[in-house]
């Protein structure tokens, strides 16, 4: 059964292509959660916990710039989220919209969406 995706929702949004250098991330991927002690529903649950755990880490003496954790989609890949202070290491490439993206139907097939 695919799932339906509004075309409207992609043409409001676009993926970003960016440019990072020198970032201190904390890799709670593998037995990096374990090594903080956390689980699962830090990255894939309730926002809330989330939200909780990413705000202890942010002002955790070490000041990383940010988090990389497993997707919630599919968690053979990896995601991250930067905090504020990484902005000067980050540099904006380019943006293309969603129904530009050469490969588009590709990546939708393989997460089973279709549009409406």
């Amino acid at each position: 059964m695919r799932r339906a995706i509004d075309q409207d929702v992609l043409e409001e949004r676009a993926l970003a292509f960016i440019q990072a250098t020198d970032l201190n991330l904390l890799d709670i991927t593998g037995t990096g959660a374990f090594q903080i002690g956390a689980k699962g529903p830090v990255w894939a649950g309730d926002r809330a916990i989330s939200r909780e755990w990413s705000k202890a880490i942010h002002n955790h003496p070490d000041m990383v710039d940010g988090i990389c954790y497993a997707g919630n989609h599919n968690a053979s890949e990896f995601s991250v989220a930067l905090f504020d202070r990484a902005q000067g290491k980050v540099t904006l490439n380019t943006t293309v919209d969603w129904l530009q993206l050469p490969g588009l139907g590709t990546i939708m097939d393989a997460y089973g969406i279709a549009y409406l």
